[in-house]
């Protein structure tokens, strides 16, 4: 499963310690934000809930209790069926989408995109995010377990042009109810080894 994190605010000393972690191994990247509704945000990846929940713990007592916690379950997509889309089941999830690829291009500028969607789409909408590839500048897809976002992208570029480009593909997925688009810039990123919690 992946996480993400989201803090507000989040500034001086905090902010370092967040980067840091990524540094350490717990976290896979961590940046704060340009734009969107998060000052910054954090994503770890967990083989396990008890993982997962220990990485939430350390990275509270380490920064702060973040403003809101996502989990997603990632994996292989499966042929689409006809008919239809049906609410999503929780223990089918898994197994369905590529787990993030950001790690085979580095990229200088990074974000996600928070996308809310009618239910039952999300997998679909998914689908078609992972489709555009790291090529078109999307390099990791999760469908959300809980809370308002349906699907959780990450994006990466060279450069602003690059990212300004990945980011309007995003919105032109269609089927989208709500985008909220926290980007980062160089300065202010860490990328790191894709690890799992212990």
């Amino acid at each position: 499963m992946d996480g993400y994190l989201f803090f507000d605010p989040l500034g001086g000393d905090r902010a370092e310690a967040l980067l840091g972690l990524v540094d350490d191994g717990l976290l896979r990247v961590a940046g704060r934000t340009v734009s969107g509704s998060a000052a910054a945000f954090a994503a770890y990846a967990a083989d396990t809930v008890e993982a997962a929940d220990r990485t939430i713990r350390t990275v509270t007592d380490r920064v702060g209790a973040p403003c809101a916690c996502y989990v997603a379950l990632v994996g292989r997509a499966p042929e689409p069926t006809p008919g239809p889309p049906e609410p999503l089941p929780l223990a089918a999830v898994a197994g369905w989408l590529p787990p993030p690829v950001y790690l085979l291009d580095k990229p200088r500028l990074f974000g996600l995109a928070l996308l809310t969607v009618g239910p039952g789409r999300e997998l679909a909408l998914a689908r078609r995010a992972a489709d555009l590839g790291a090529a078109g500048g999307v390099v990791g897809a999760a469908v959300v377990i809980g809370g308002p976002a349906g699907v959780i992208l990450e994006v990466g570029a060279g450069d602003e042009a690059g990212l300004a480009a990945a980011v309007a593909a995003v919105r032109a997925l269609g089927d989208l109810e709500r985008v909220d688009v926290l980007l980062t810039g160089p300065a202010i990123i860490r990328v790191g080894a894709a690890t799992r919690g212990a």
